[in-house]
Parts: structure tokens; C-alpha cells; sequence
């Protein structure tokens, strides 16, 4: 940290001569000039000094040093030095202030303007009082701040330099931090509040908290947040925040998003192009900046954006008399931010609208029944009271809930049911109410809110590591909304309509999984085991006589004894030669096969199969 301290003590000489770019000086002695004690740094509590070499001549220069060598010869060293200060503000080194110097020239300690400038701006060594010399009881319009760098007007008043930390009230310096620029603490069993009240009564009196960031400025280039409220008096006029505008002349070359900067007020209001024509003249813009100090006008001119000659007119100036904060809260309770209305009046809504505070400006309303999100109002009459989440789209085009996640990430909708409370969920239990739905609603010429669509997730069981569900679609016909297709918790799709395929190329059948393979062995009669809904069976070479037909069992868990087995030549031996018959049962079918060919045959034919599900209710 930089210390400045001013120093007095007596007339010293320069030990051999110096040109005007030197930086390092030594002095024939450098002792206090009553104790005879080497001076150095420390002992002058500075980290900087300011000297003159050959005051009160045409030859003064004015330097600063930073350190000291107190040599074994009683000579000294002055290192860091700084030559050729300026003789007025900015109390820089200047080349023009550089100069040479003979031995034995007198030096002397301070008499600088620059040794002042750095005292005053760089901190002291003294007591600063303002106001009554002594900190007193009855005193008042006092501040002392003390050697220990502590500012004190009384036990609740602290200021700590180190860390820039201002505490007010019974709290402490909270050390180690500098985080905290402001503490303030007490304890009293009520309000323990902050007042800032603005009286003025006039026509643009406001109390406003303004955070800015780094790259704001006085101007407010709108790198701030403001938290303020309107006083009595309060004229939106003065506060000339545009609200809407519209289009005066068109201008041409410009495309959409350019951003239009208004001339007036205090050149910060701005629109945006929403839509340009063919030629490119502005047909649809929309506020971006509301700026201050405008005021109702037509036709003011614009900067900025690809093209030219577009002029807006004000239509309207936001009236932020209408946004007082009135019994409405934003506090901290159990470590969460609270905003709330109210509690002594009933219903009262929070509202976050854009451009203005009409109702169509809402875009999200938080309710006693719940939360609205939307673009513009007429909403509530739609969605009954149970309703607790609501969006809705006024403009009459796409209502699109987007849900995006970068890289590889599965944007997911969570719908659960907690079994007991939110905050103690219990285990979930197969029952009426264990189901989640997400229906779609549409008016019908009455008009009347109808379901028209619904899928239901049941939950069929809860058992940890065997949890089971059935997933249900269902439409509306003829007025009446039933389930349609079904995925059930045993794999089956159940439908109750047609499944029909308009595809040249796909149909509806097995695919990869469903089928398997087996060949027989020993002879033609040898029973066959697989489970499968399809496949081919590879038949032993046993010779099998002329009109003489053999019989096999297949067994086949998919085999119901309702099903159809169709039995197909798919390939090997004299095709056409065969004739085939199945009886099912549960679990197994006898397959036949019949030679009806004129002579003995001994191939081994391959049979192809498929099951079809089939009922007799």
C-alpha cells in the first residue's frame, strides 16, 4: 500500500556531480539533523519522498525517491529516483525538467508542489478533523479520521481502508473480506430499514438505487439496474421514456433487426426494425431503448441501421406514477427471496409485463391460483381455477414451448406424482390416481373447451427393481374421448381400431428378433423345439414315399392354441411336390408334410412359418 508522509530536516550537498537523466544520487550525509540518526525510508514513514535539488535558483529541480543506502563512508544513496517533476499539475516527470548538476549543489528535503499534491491525494500521518476537534457527546457535523485509518463519529461508524468497508449501525468490520462495502447492522424487535426519501414534490423527483457496471458512465448508457419509485409530483412527461411508436417515413435500404437510434431527448431511445418491403423501407418496428427526456413528437430522425431516411413519431411516454411499489414487498425471509403483494388485501397479482403496464403488455402473472405465461391478457376466463401453469399466444400464430440443450443433452418434461406431500413425497402405489396426462383441448362451435386428445401413463407397479406402467393414446369421435392404442406393462400394443400401412415398400409384420431357425434331426418325424413367431425349419433327408404324408411336433412357447400357423416351401428339393397341414395348440402345433409327388423323394426341404395372434371372441 502507498504511504505518503512529509518530512522536515536541514540542508544536505550532492558528493560528486550528476547529469539530467541520472537515477540514483549521492548525498555527502543524510542525518537527522538534531539526533545525528541516518535517515532512512522507515524512519520518514513514507514509501515515496519528495526533494529539491538547488532550491531558490534558476536551476531547482523538483524529484522523488523511493529508497535509501546509508553508505559505510557516512556518505548516502538515494535509488528510484525520479527526475525533473513538473513545477503544476499533472506533477509529472517532464524532459524539460531534467537537469545537470556540480558537486557540493544543496539539496533540501520537500518544498515541491508535488510532495503536497501526493500528501493530500496519498493519505497522512495526521489527524484530518472536520467539525468538532474531539469526538464528544452533544457534538454534532463531526468526522475524525484517526492514525489507525478508522473513520469515527461514534461506536456505530466505522470505516476500514484496507478492505474499503463502511460499517454503520452495532455491526463489525468483517475482516478478511472486501466484498462488503457497506455493513449495516442492529437490533431491534421491528422495522430495521434503510430510508432514502427524495422531498421534492417537483415534476421529475424520484429516490433511486442505481447499481452500475464498469462501462456505464453519468450519462447511463444502460449498463445499470435502477430500483426506484415515482414521487407525488411525479410527470411522466419529464421523464420522457418513450412507450410506442410508429412509423412516419419508411426510408429504404434497411433489413430486419437493424436498431434505430431516435434524435431528441437524450439520443438513447431506440427501435428496432421488425419487417422491411422488397426495397427494403421499414413496414413494422418495435422499442428497444425507451431513453429519456423525449416527448410526444412526429417524424423525429434516426441513425444507424443499413438504410436511410426513416423518421418515428412518439406515440406515447410510459407513466411510471403507475408503477409505484404501494404495499408491494421484496424481502428476505429463511435465506429466500420473497416478492409478495398484500396479505391484508385479497387476490393481488404480480405482473411482469413489457412495453407498459396494460394488461395486453403482460407476458407472465402470478395469481392466487397459480402462474400465467402468455403474450397479452385474456387469459384467465379460458383456463379453469385448478389450472396451475398457463401460456398463451394473442397473436394468433404458433404457441411453442422450447426446450433446447446444448451438445448432446435430452431436454426432458418431468410429470410426477409425489404419493403424499411435495415437501414428504411417499412411496408411489398402483392406483386410480397412480396416472399422468398431457391432453390437448380445442373450442367447439358452441364454443366449449373440449379435450380432444390424451396420453395416460399408469402406473401398474411400484415395486423398486420391478416397477411396471401402461401408456394409453386416446382422440375424440363423435364427441366422445376413449383410448385408442395402449402399450401395455407385459410389451403387448393393444388397439382398438385398424392398423393399416400406406407404405409401397414397409408392411405390418416381425421384425429383426422375432424370428429363429432349427434343422431336424434323425428322420422326418423328429419333434422340433424353438420359440419363436417366425422362422424356418431345415427338415431331415429321411426318404419320404410317394403319397405318404409324415407328422412332426413343433414345439413353441409364442404358440397359442388360438393362433394360425401358416406354413410356407421356402427353398430346397422339388418345389411343388409337397403339401402341408398344421393343428395348433398351446404351446406346440403338429406339422404335416405330404409327398404327392410320383416317386420317392429324399430332400431336405426348408419350411418357412409365421404365427398369427389370433382369438375366437
Amino acid at each position: 500500500m502507498t504511504t505518503i508522509n512529509l518530512y522536515g530536516a536541514t540542508t544536505y550537498y550532492l558528493q560528486g556531480s550528476i547529469t539530467a537523466t541520472q537515477t540514483s544520487i549521492t548525498l555527502v550525509s543524510f542525518l537527522e539533523p538534531v539526533t545525528l540518526v541516518p535517515i532512512t525510508m522507515s524512519l520518514m514513514n513514507t514509501t515515496t519522498a519528495y526533494a529539491t535539488i538547488s532550491p531558490r535558483t534558476n536551476q531547482s529541480e523538483f524529484i522523488s525517491f523511493t529508497g535509501i543506502t546509508q553508505n559505510a563512508d557516512t556518505t548516502a544513496t538515494l535509488t528510484g529516483v525520479t527526475r525533473g517533476l513538473k513545477r503544476g499539475y499533472d506533477y509529472t516527470s517532464s524532459t524539460a525538467f531534467k537537469l545537470p548538476h556540480a558537486g557540493g549543489t544543496q539539496f533540501i528535503l520537500g518544498d515541491s508542489p508535488a510532495a503536497l499534491n501526493a500528501f493530500l491525494t496519498g493519505g497522512g500521518t495526521t489527524n484530518l478533523t472536520i467539525g468538532a476537534s474531539t469526538i464528544t457527546s452533544g457534538t454534532t457535523k463531526r468526522i475524525l479520521y484517526d492514525l489507525a485509518g478508522t473513520l469515527q463519529e461514534s461506536a456505530n461508524l466505522q470505516w476500514d481502508n484496507s478492505i474499503s468497508q463502511l460499517v454503520l449501525g452495532s455491526g463489525n468490520i468483517n475482516t478478511g473480506s472486501n466484498q462488503w462495502a457497506l455493513t449495516m447492522a442492529g437490533s431491534i424487535n421491528n422495522y430495521y430499514d434503510v430510508s432514502l426519501q427524495n422531498l421534492s414534490t417537483g415534476g421529475t423527483a424520484t429516490s433511486d438505487i442505481v447499481l452500475s457496471a464498469d462501462n456505464d458512465n453519468p450519462s447511463l448508457l444502460g449498463h445499470y439496474a435502477d430500483f426506484g419509485i415515482t414521487n407525488s409530483g411525479y410527470n411522466a412527461t419529464n421523464g420522457g421514456f418513450i412507450k410506442s411508436v410508429s412509423i412516419n417515413a419508411a426510408g429504404t435500404g434497411y433489413t430486419a433487426n437493424d436498431i434505430l437510434v431516435l434524435t431528441g431527448g437524450d439520443n438513447n431511445g431506440s427501435v428496432t426494425v421488425v419487417t422491411v418491403n422488397g426495397s427494403g423501407a421499414v413496414t413494422s418496428i418495435a422499442v428497444n431503448l425507451a431513453g429519456t427526456g423525449y416527448s410526444v413528437a412526429s417524424g423525429l430522425a434516426t441513425t444507424g441501421g443499413t438504410g436511410n431516411s426513416c423518421t418515428i413519431n412518439v406515440v406515447s411516454l410510459l407513466d411510471f406514477t403507475e408503477w409505484s411499489a404501494g404495499d408491494t414487498y421484496l424481502y428476505s425471509s429463511g435465506g429466500n427471496l420473497v416478492i409478495s403483494t398484500d396479505g391484508s388485501v385479497a387476490n393481488k397479482s404480480i405482473k411482469f409485463t413489457v412495453g407498459g403496464i396494460g394488461t395486453t403488455n403482460e407476458i407472465m402473472k402470478l395469481t392466487s391460483s397459480g402462474m400465467e405465461i402468455g403474450l397479452g391478457a385474456n387469459t384467465a376466463a379460458l383456463v379453469s381455477t385448478t389450472t396451475l401453469v398457463q401460456y398463451n399466444d394473442t397473436n394468433g400464430t404458433h404457441s411453442d414451448w422450447s426446450f433446447n440443450v446444448a451438445g448432446n443433452g435430452i431436454p426432458t418434461i418431468n410429470l410426477q406424482s409425489t404419493g403424499g406431500t411435495l415437501a414428504a413425497p411417499t412411496a408411489s402405489t398402483a392406483s386410480p390416481s397412480s396416472k399422468s396426462f398431457i391432453s390437448t383441448f380445442a373450442y367447439n362451435s358452441t364454443p366449449a373447451q373440449k379435450e380432444i386428445t390424451r396420453i395416460t401413463s399408469t402406473l401398474v407397479s411400484g415395486t423398486a427393481g420391478a416397477e411396471t406402467s401402461n401408456i394409453s393414446f386416446s382422440n375424440i369421435i363423435a364427441g366422445t374421448l376413449a383410448t385408442r392404442l395402449s402399450i401395455l406393462s407385459t410389451g403387448i400394443v393393444s388397439a382398438t381400431g385398424g392398423i393399416v400401412t400406406t407404405s409401397p415398400s414397409s408392411g405390418i409384420g416381425y421384425a429383426t428378433g422375432a424370428g429363429s431357425s432349427a434343422t431336424q434331426s434323425t428322420n422326418k418325424s423328429t419333434t422340433v423345439s424353438f420359440n419363436a413367431n417366425c422362422g424356418t425349419i431345415t427338415m431331415n433327408n429321411a426318404a419320404l414315399a410317394s403319397q405318404t404324408t409324415v407328422s412332426f411336433t413343433f414345439t413353441n412357447t409364442s404358440i397359442a392354441s388360438t393362433d394360425m400357423i401358416l406354413i410356407n416351401h421356402q427353398s430346397a428339393g422339388t418345389l411343388g411336390a409337397y403339401t402341408f397341414a398344421t393343428v395348433g395348440g398351446s404351446g406346440t402345433s403338429t406339422i404335416s408334410v405330404r409327398n404327392v409327388s410320383g416317386g420317392s423323394l429324399s430332400e431336405a426341404i426348408v419350411l418357412q412359418f409365421i404365427i398369427i395372434k389370433a382369438v375366437t371372441s
